[in-house]
């Protein structure tokens, strides 16, 4: 049977077409890469796309990133989300932005590539199988680099005592520092829990300190498969640290501003005071706020530069995986259910 056109469409709503997958099997084999370049341009912490037949109708209002001399992204201007790339040998969308219940083809993860570049194995912990087998840790490219050997990464090699983190995105058109906790990140904020703490009743009368994990050494940080998540970056699950904006500062040393370097700002279409912010440049995804959040922010965890992707001495990562009811890609959450809670959680917002 021939794959039928697929519906497309960014978060913003502006562009919108149909592709054809190019697969005529039910399932499709990938390699989710985890290089720091693709996880700087994107603001996730792996990448991986579906080929298409032919060329893509429409992208003449789409802007372009010339990742590298044969890799071109397209992304929406007017949104960020990263649509497709384009190389030498053709066209491929990202599977977050297709308009489906289900991937089809299906996604059969084989391995994952460029993961000595995490420094801590990054995504890959959380998905070391497929159907129960071990999956290839490649060093660059899928079946072209040796593997990482059994034990990969030491301890040691993670240990940061940095007192700054710093972040930005593949262009350098977006760069900043996060700091460590300190009196001020403890001092209370009505925000809101977020999804992945709670199913319902997120608001926070009595100003817990929620963000703070480990003693308060900590950020918390968490997995997010909301609809709006998966079509600003175009990809299964974003990653995000939450982080009070008092310890996020521009590389000057002066606070953070939404409107600093190539920042776009764009409020959602659905929730009011909401918004995403994106490198217009390179379309890395960036901050997740709202105006009545009370100064904590959400930050890309792929954008961030530690000494190993997950950042663990800066981050405590929340087991739960949110909104998972929207995800098109159930065998991928069904495989992270080994490592992570993967349950029903609340309805998505955008």
């Amino acid at each position: 049977m021939s794959p039928s056109p697929v519906p497309v469409s960014c978060y913003c709503g502006k562009y919108k077409t149909s592709v054809t997958i190019a697969c005529e099997s039910s399932t499709i084999a990938k390699a989710p890469c985890h290089c720091d370049s693709c996880r700087h341009w994107s603001g996730g912490l792996y990448v991986y796309r579906l080929p298409i037949v032919g060329t893509p109708l429409g992208t003449d209002i789409l802007k372009t990133y010339q990742f590298s001399s044969v890799s071109t992204k397209w992304f929406c201007p007017g949104c960020g989300s990263h649509i497709y790339g384009q190389t030498t040998t053709g066209w491929a969308v990202n599977p977050g932005l297709l308009d489906v219940k289900e991937l089809q083809p299906a996604i059969e993860v084989v391995g994952h590539e460029f993961v000595e570049d995490t420094g801590d194995g990054g995504f890959t912990t959380w998905l070391p199988k497929w159907g129960g087998k071990e999956l290839p840790l490649w060093k660059g490219k899928e079946h072209k680099s040796e593997q990482l050997p059994p034990g990969w990464p030491s301890q040691e090699s993670q240990v940061d005592k940095d007192e700054k983190l710093w972040a930005g995105c593949h262009c350098g058109g977006v760069s900043f520092y996060v700091t460590r906790p300190n009196e001020a990140t403890r001092q209370p904020r009505k925000a809101p829990f977020p999804e992945s703490m709670k199913p319902t009743d997120f608001d926070n009368p009595e100003g817990e300190t929620w963000w703070l994990r480990a003693n308060g050494t900590k950020y918390m940080a968490a997995l997010c498969t909301c609809v709006s998540c998966m079509k600003v970056t175009g990809f299964d699950i974003q990653a995000w640290a939450f982080v009070p904006e008092c310890n996020v500062f521009q590389p000057d040393g002066r606070p953070l501003d939404y409107g600093t370097g190539t920042l776009k700002k764009l409020y959602s279409p659905t929730v009011d005071g909401a918004f995403r912010c994106f490198c217009g440049t390179c379309g890395a995804t960036v901050f997740w706020n709202a105006d009545w959040r009370d100064g904590v922010v959400d930050i890309s965890v792929g954008l961030f530069k530690a000494k190993g992707v997950r950042a663990e001495d800066w981050l405590d990562w929340e087991k739960r995986v949110s909104y998972v009811q929207d995800s098109a890609n159930q065998p991928l959450l069904r495989e992270l259910g080994a490592q992570l809670t993967t349950t029903l959680w609340p309805s998505s917002l955008t």
